[in-house]
């Protein structure tokens, strides 16, 4: 992980991140509220808070915290918040019958080391793989994106459909102690409550680092404040920008902050590693498809809803040479076997400075990328990725071996 925090700070030395420019006050650009759950995803928010970088921006942002999903859900319908940090479950579902909100960025994904969810049996149990899951009765939030994860990591891992079971257990706190007790043979937790439960004795059985295109939270802001305050919300977003590479840079240097402001048990407070957090992109077509895919299932949404109708890539911090479109498909898809950009992978080869790569053609490239490679663990993506990703990734590939 030393080499993914160098690379970001790289990329602030090299200026690939445009300055922060206060050139009106904040009342010319209009004011923000955003509803704030206490969870890691958020702590970016909070360091652009304590740093001074929304100040720097200028723009005036007033976070709201929210108990529950259930309550940052009622506000943004009330009008009381301008954006939240959310899912793509819950954008598809607030838009299914008109768009009432757009996502702007991706805040956080799974990363190798750092899962967003776990899957994790008692500790009495004798679970040990995905297939012991088969027939199990896993805790989760039914209709939300802990079922979905859930869900398309074990289908992923192998276990047939039928054979997943799920218990309504909408409380995380509740779902950790019956967990913990052996009343839930098998429940999925976010971290870091999921490694406090590890520590005391739970078992790991999957988690989505191993699959990381399904479990993505985004920001998303009404449409009724992108009309109203479009440069307030493209400033907000380049000072959470500009906190994910302090962040990412020093992650120690927040964890007073962290603790602060996140639910962490006392029995990891010191311990539990900050992660990485994602640099400024978008969901894929493909992941909101799937997210759709899963809903229309499960009879949660009547059809679809547009990608491009509830996706707005126009605040989108601007990066020179911008490549983070495939840098999103690559850490989704590619980042647990070769590593985060490219490098000390733990399965697949270094992608950065390969001779290799440099010596293949770009349809060479795509092949493999598209197919597999014969002999090797690598798959193919075919089914998950469109030719357009995959000829962005192909372009981003060569440019990490070239060395640029």
């Amino acid at each position: 992980m030393k080499t993914f925090r160098i690379l970001f700070v790289l990329f602030a030395l090299l200026g690939l991140v445009q300055p922060l420019a206060a050139q009106e006050s904040p009342e010319d650009v209009g004011a923000l509220k955003v509803g704030l759950l206490p969870v890691l995803d958020t702590l970016p928010f909070y360091i652009a808070e304590e740093e001074g970088y929304f100040a720097e921006a200028g723009v005036e942002v007033e976070g709201i915290p929210v108990a529950s999903p259930v309550e940052r859900d009622q506000i943004m319908q009330a009008g009381a918040i301008d954006g939240m940090l959310n899912e793509l479950t819950t954008t598809a579902t607030f838009n299914r019958d008109a768009v009432q909100i757009q996502i702007v960025i991706v805040a956080r994904i799974a990363y190798e080391d750092f899962p967003v969810f776990r899957v994790l049996a008692a500790p009495s149990s004798a679970i040990e793989t995905p297939e012991h899951l088969a027939g199990v009765p896993i805790g989760v939030s039914l209709n939300t994106v802990i079922e979905y994860t859930t869900y398309r990591q074990l289908t992923s891992a192998g276990v047939a459909p039928d054979d997943i079971e799920f218990q309504s257990v909408p409380s995380i706190p509740e779902r950790f102690q019956l967990l913990m007790q052996g009343q839930l043979e098998a429940a999925t937790l976010p971290d870091p409550l999921a490694q406090a439960a590890i520590e005391a004795g739970a078992k790991p059985v999957i988690d989505d680092s191993w699959y990381p295109e399904y479990s993505v939270s985004v920001l998303s802001f009404s449409v009724q404040a992108i009309e109203a305050k479009p440069e307030a919300i493209r400033r907000f977003l380049l000072a959470w920008d500009k906190a994910v590479q302090a962040l990412n840079a020093d992650p120690e240097a927040y964890r007073a902050l962290f603790l602060e402001k996140v639910s962490v048990p006392e029995s990891i407070e010191e311990t539990y590693e900050i992660p990485p957090f994602p640099r400024a992109y978008l969901p894929t077509e493909a992941q909101w498809a799937d997210v759709l895919d899963w809903l229309i299932d499960k009879e949660l949404l009547d059809a679809e809803v547009p990608y491009e109708e509830s996706i707005n890539s126009a605040f989108l911090p601007e990066v020179e040479n911008d490549f983070s479109d495939a840098l999103a498909v690559f850490e989704t898809n590619c980042a647990a076997c070769h590593g985060a950009m490219g490098l000390d992978g733990p399965a697949g080869p270094d992608l950065a400075g390969s001779a290799d790569i440099v010596a293949m053609s770009a349809d060479d490239i795509a092949a493999i990328i598209t197919d597999g490679a014969p002999g090797t663990a690598m798959p193919g993506f075919s089914d998950r990725l469109s030719e357009d990703e995959i000829a962005r990734l192909v372009e981003l590939v060569q440019r990490w071996a070239a060395g640029e």
